[in-house]
């Protein structure tokens, strides 16, 4: 067996470790749905079982996600900063590491699809399926062909903002008031830390991309993975963008809700004082 022949045959033993991790990911998260995550909620919040059925199958989500995120997007960082591996070149760098921790979101990602597209209402859904099923698609390209995976390990660092997101979500369903000072603080949190790691970053990214569609090496990549790379790029980012304008508008709406019930509460104080 020649060099290319070995290549081929360890790229092939690649594929399969890292789809079974998939397949693993997503029946593990899929188990924690459907009785981890209901049982848990039981025996720790009381008002479980008062929530709605749609409800229920968001909060049962919420916290495996978080848990996705955390385990997701601390490999991302540690991979930026210390995988030489990973960062030497830019599309067929070869990261085990790199490999398995894009392996393990997909797996969460399908199982979330999955969900969504069962149980949610399909035009409520529509803008997290697409962001899913763009991200899985990019990622399966990369697991399978073992090129630009430093691009897509660099997708995941949007994987940071997801806790502020899922909290603030939890702290609406079980009642806290949006005047409260733990949601005001998450809420600025979470537009911050969305902005920082979704927004801040795209022209690093699309200036990482336009340096090696301007080297020679890019000619050894396939058109189809050169238009799944872009299609991908740009259609999460858009929805990136999306969720962000909407993020804000709606913490600025707080925030001016707050300084005016702040103002009514002082007038009404000093009107007493005055009596």
């Amino acid at each position: 067996m020649d060099a290319e022949e070995e290549f081929v045959a360890q790229l092939s033993d690649d594929r399969l470790k890292y789809f079974a991790l998939i397949l693993a990911t997503f029946c593990c998260y899929m188990f924690g749905y459907l009785y981890i995550s209901p049982t848990l909620s039981r025996q720790f919040y009381k008002g479980y079982d008062n929530l709605s059925d749609l409800q229920k199958r968001d909060w049962n989500t919420r916290g495996f996600s978080t848990v996705n995120s955390v385990i997701t997007s601390s490999l991302c960082v540690y991979i930026l900063l210390f995988d030489e591996k990973a960062n030497v070149e830019h599309i067929w760098a070869r990261s085990t590491l790199s490999s398995i921790n894009i392996s393990l979101l997909t797996g969460y990602i399908l199982c979330d699809l999955a969900i969504v597209l069962t149980y949610f209402p399909l035009v409520e859904s529509l803008s997290y399926s697409s962001h899913h099923l763009a991200a899985v698609c990019a990622y399966i390209y990369s697991l399978t062909y073992n090129g630009l995976l430093y691009f897509a390990n660099f997708r995941v660092l949007a994987e940071i903002s997801t806790p502020f997101v899922n909290f603030r979500w939890i702290m609406s369903t079980i009642g806290v008031k949006k005047s409260h000072k733990l949601f005001i603080i998450n809420g600025l949190m979470m537009v911050a830390v969305f902005f920082s790691v979704r927004i801040l970053t795209m022209p690093y990214y699309y200036y990482k991309m336009i340096s090696v569609w301007r080297s020679p090496i890019v000619d050894t990549l396939s058109l189809h993975m050169k238009i799944c790379w872009m299609s991908a790029s740009i259609v999460l980012d858009s929805i990136n963008l999306l969720w962000f304008r909407k993020m804000f508008n709606g913490a600025r709406k707080i925030l001016k809700e707050n300084s005016k019930t702040q103002i009514e509460d002082s007038n009404i104080r000093k009107r007493e004082k005055g009596k």
